[in-house]
């Protein structure tokens, strides 16, 4: 039910990002936030290409490298199937590296 009170289908499903690419921006500094959408990132992204792909790049800047694709493959994976627009994941990829996964 909707807080109207009627009855919401459940056949439709809110809007969801493109699942063909994610984009994965370079944030200016450790403690910078991430636009509410990709349309607002200051800087074009540094990586795009499928959740595989990407979780593939961010592992291989990431000190837990052996121990982090598959779990990251798999967040990624489902972020680009279910993620809405303005929907993104923060990652530290060791020192002071910090990007974020768009779908």
């Amino acid at each position: 039910m909707s807080r109207t009170g009627r009855a919401v289908s459940l056949k439709k499903r809110p809007w969801h990002a493109d699942t063909s690419e994610m984009d994965v921006f370079a944030r200016t500094h450790v403690g910078s936030r991430a636009p509410r959408l990709a349309s607002d990132e200051p800087l074009a992204a540094v990586f795009a290409g499928t959740p595989p792909q990407v979780a593939g790049y961010l592992a291989q800047r990431m000190t837990t490298q052996p121990e982090t694709l598959g779990p990251l493959t798999a967040e990624l994976t489902h972020l680009a199937n279910f993620g809405h627009r303005g929907d993104s994941l923060s990652l530290m990829l060791g020192g002071d590296r910090k990007v974020t996964v768009r779908p």
